[in-house]
């Protein structure tokens, strides 16, 4: 939204007279949760990852940082759609580093005493970036590392992209890290801009802070988040349209190798388990794109498949959800419509289902890139990467380039399947890419894979052959 605002008596204007406040995008801060937890050792502080974030809108935030030579000081400006805006006042420049004083952070302890009350530099190029929608671009244009330069250096540019926010209360964020040193209890946070920073660049006052309540307590983790409810009321705004039958040369195709890597584990805690490796890949024609939105007020997040026409989102489809999964040993997101495995009986009707939900879909694996359309080299893939998301993740994406798949390991218990109690014989692996039929792909005849095992010994002593799957011994089980 754009906000026509007076200048600040602090901006110096060296250019033309234009009227770029209009095109000129604004930030806003805005809680993720309205409420999270901080766990931290005993002795340690609590870092303040409080989930607040600042978000572009109306456009790109640019801000460029130069010098003429290295006898001339550092000057900042602030820039839209390529055309110069406004001279940065040099207070607000931290060289290189950002923003000096460009956020304040007000926190009240338990008893209701202001314990910090600071301003804070920030640089608007965090680690940890994330779309609040997609109406801006599908990948980051601004500098990865505009605030962070080598010392000869004469120019960066610093900002977000329209749709994309910063984390701005994360201690590997763009801000200042933040600690609380007291003791357990429940702490009343404020993140805002100040008022010259709000004067300066035109933000709406009625978006220019965010307050969360952040209980501080010891525990194992030194800082996991657990969310309640949602301040935020921005909703997806998709720029592109949705299509329940899109082309057939945009979409996906989903196929599953058969399982390997067999071996019988038998953990500590007890019990024996039948673990494998197996790998969903694309063969095209199209990458498999899937992105989550956060829904205010929840741990759940809107999938939508996105459908590419070369570089280029051209459509969009929702297909299911992701879920905060807040037990021990997990804390990330899960989604079921990627795949399922089962252990089938002689006949091929399932005994045992796999739990393995969460799946980060990255390609570790080159299938057949010799298909129509591969990617020979997905670490070019045009920036569009996985980003599996934290607890504070407002966003997430899975990706898989057309000719790679991702191999996943099934050795944790729950994950690998139960068989002491399970007799000797002949068993089956199956592996369903797209079980529940949800993700929009070229064809569904070739989502399941079979293979083959058999269970001999006794009970505590189990040990599985794995005969080869047609001319493939996985396994060294040629003569066995």
């Amino acid at each position: 939204m754009a906000i026509a605002v007076a200048a600040s008596t602090t901006l110096t204007m060296v250019g033309p007279a234009i009227p770029a406040r209009a095109a000129t995008g604004t930030l806003r801060l805005f809680a993720q949760n309205s409420e999270v937890t901080l766990r931290h050792r005993e002795g340690r502080p609590a870092f303040l990852n409080a989930g607040i974030y600042a978000a572009a809108e109306g456009g790109r935030f640019e801000i460029h940082a130069n010098r003429a030579d290295y006898a001339s000081p550092i000057v900042g400006s602030q820039w839209a759609d390529g055309a110069w805006v406004q001279d940065l006042d040099p207070a607000l420049l931290s060289g290189w580093d950002g923003l000096l004083s460009f956020l304040h952070v007000r926190v009240k302890n338990p008893a209701g005493n202001v314990i910090i009350d600071q301003d804070l530099d920030w640089c608007p190029v965090g680690w940890d970036n994330q779309r609040v929608d997609d109406s801006g671009p599908d990948v980051q244009r601004m500098p990865f590392g505009g605030c962070y330069v080598m010392p000869f250096a004469l120019g960066t540019v610093m900002g977000l992209d329209q749709g994309w926010a910063s984390p701005v209360s994360s201690r590997y964020g763009g801000g200042e890290p933040v600690v609380i040193t007291g003791r357990d209890g429940a702490y009343r946070v404020t993140y805002s801009f100040p008022r010259n920073v709000i004067d300066t660049f035109g933000f709406d006052p009625d978006h220019a802070s965010a307050k969360v309540t952040v209980n501080v307590e010891t525990g194992r983790h030194r800082a996991s988040s657990e969310r309640r409810t949602s301040a935020s009321d921005q909703e997806p705004a998709p720029r592109v349209p949705t299509d329940a039958d899109p082309d057939p040369s945009t979409v996906p195709d989903l196929i599953p190798t058969p399982a390997w890597s067999m071996r019988v584990t038998r953990p500590r805690e007890g019990g024996e388990f039948l673990a494998f490796a197996s790998n969903i890949w694309n063969a095209g024609p199209s990458p498999m794109v899937v992105e989550g939105f956060r829904r205010p007020d929840s741990d759940v997040m809107d999938a939508y498949e996105y459908f590419y026409d070369g570089d280029t989102a051209v459509s969009r489809a929702p297909v299911g959800e992701f879920e905060f999964d807040t037990r021990d040993g997990h804390h990330h997101w899960h989604m079921d419509q990627f795949v399922q495995y089962d252990l089938l009986n002689a006949d091929q009707s399932q005994i045992v289902r796999s739990t393995k939900q969460s799946f980060c879909l990255v390609p570790t694996d080159a299938i057949d890139i010799t298909v129509d359309n591969a990617e020979w080299r997905p670490d070019n893939f045009g920036g569009l990467g996985t980003a599996c998301g934290g607890s504070n993740a407002i966003w997430i994406r899975e990706v898989l380039p057309v000719g790679w798949g991702d191999t996943y390991y099934q050795y944790v218990a729950g994950q690998s399947f139960p068989i002491r109690r399970l007799p000797n014989g002949r068993y089956y692996v199956r592996v369903t890419a797209n079980p529940t039929g949800e993700m929009i792909e070229a064809s569904t005849d070739n989502n399941v894979s079979l293979r083959r095992v058999v269970l001999r010994g006794t009970p505590g002593h189990r040990r599985v052959i794995v005969p080869p799957h047609q001319l493939v011994d996985s396994e060294g089980c040629r003569f066995c």
